[in-house]
């Protein structure tokens, strides 16, 4: 069996971790003059809800457990890119809100972002994109249905003289 073969025998979770490890490899090359991280979709759901949200409905819409939630959450107001404020509804929970820091990066992150985009659909057509989103959609409607473990993917920058995964 040649090396083809097998990689088509590699469980699909095998292929999308590549492609994540890839994509966010690139994105973090990119964007490493910036001292955040690689916690760009927090940012952007933040930035794209026009409102302070919860913690929890962060957590919940990137699959980031409680956790792992509380550090980067701490990270991201410590470097000054959040704030937590209180709800004015239910004062027991905090909001979280960005910065003007944080918002003077956007614009260049989702220039980055939609840049890196376009080069990852090279070759691929606005149909079969259209139908790359349907299949994917799919294959998570599919797979959420199924149960799970608790599986955690943290994508961290490779420094010098640290161990490679």
């Amino acid at each position: 069996m040649n090396d083809r073969d097998i990689y088509k025998q590699l469980p699909l979770g095998r292929h999308f971790a590549q492609i994540g490890k890839l994509y966010f490899g690139a994105l973090s090359r990119a964007l490493d003059h910036m001292e955040l991280d690689r916690y760009y979709s927090i940012l952007i759901l933040l930035d794209k809800s026009g409102k302070p949200i919860n913690q929890q409905y962060i957590a919940n819409f990137l699959q980031i457990d409680k956790a792992t939630m509380v550090r980067v959450i701490d990270q991201l107001e410590k470097q000054e890119y959040i704030t937590r404020i209180s709800n004015p509804e239910d004062r027991r929970e905090h909001l979280i809100k960005l910065t003007h820091k944080a918002e003077l990066l956007l614009p260049e992150i989702h220039a980055t972002i939609q840049k890196l985009n376009a080069v990852a659909f090279e070759g691929i057509s606005s149909e079969q994109r259209e139908n790359f989103g349907f299949v994917l959609e799919t294959i998570w409607n599919n797979l959420a249905k199924e149960p799970t473990m608790p599986i955690i993917i943290n994508y961290k920058k490779h420094r010098a003289g640290s161990k490679q995964e």
